[in-house]
């Protein structure tokens, strides 16, 4: 079988407007300019949990969604799906995202060679940790460990957003 080149796949992304979301809730969107997909797939959603939890992958050339999903034709999109995206996190390529509604911000996790590494731009807030969290309980057993250090982290951003820019200065 023929594998799908990365100008067939542009072409199909823009028939679909760019964006697709497939039958196993695989959202998938393309750069307007065809050079780069994302991936998105949600574990857990408010609505049901006390938090969001979702796996994306990003800034993938169209060669490398090919190659890295292993795509051998526009059927094969239909089915990527959560086992596709866990398998891109556990090998380092993806990066799983835990909303909270007391954070009001979002975490997010990436495992890099012998560790986890665990950051926020909301909060301005990096950690590590020693071990590969794969599993959902790992990540609510982080926030329960973390917390104080996360509670510190929001007070700490909440400090500096009061603040303006004459206090810098003297």
């Amino acid at each position: 079988m023929v594998n799908i080149t990365p100008d067939e796949l542009k072409f199909w992304f823009n028939q679909k407007g760019n964006r697709y979301q497939n039958a196993t809730g695989m959202q998938m969107r393309m750069h307007e300019k065809g050079n780069q997909i994302w991936t998105e797939f949600d574990l857990m959603a408010y609505g049901e949990d006390p938090i969001a939890l979702s796996i994306y992958t990003e800034y993938d050339l169209p060669e490398e969604f090919i190659e890295l999903f292993r795509i051998k034709n526009i059927d094969d999109i239909e089915k990527l799906g959560y086992n596709n995206s866990w398998i891109r996190y556990l090998n380092g390529l993806a990066t799983i995202t835990v909303k909270t509604e007391e954070l009001e911000a979002e975490l997010q996790f990436r495992i890099h060679n012998d560790r986890t590494t665990v950051s926020s731009l909301e909060l301005h807030f990096y950690d590590e940790v020693n071990e590969h969290l794969t599993m959902v309980d790992d990540f609510m057993n982080y926030l329960l460990k973390r917390g104080n250090f996360l509670e510190t982290a929001v007070q700490n951003r909440y400090k500096w957003r009061n603040r303006r820019w004459d206090d810098y200065l003297y």
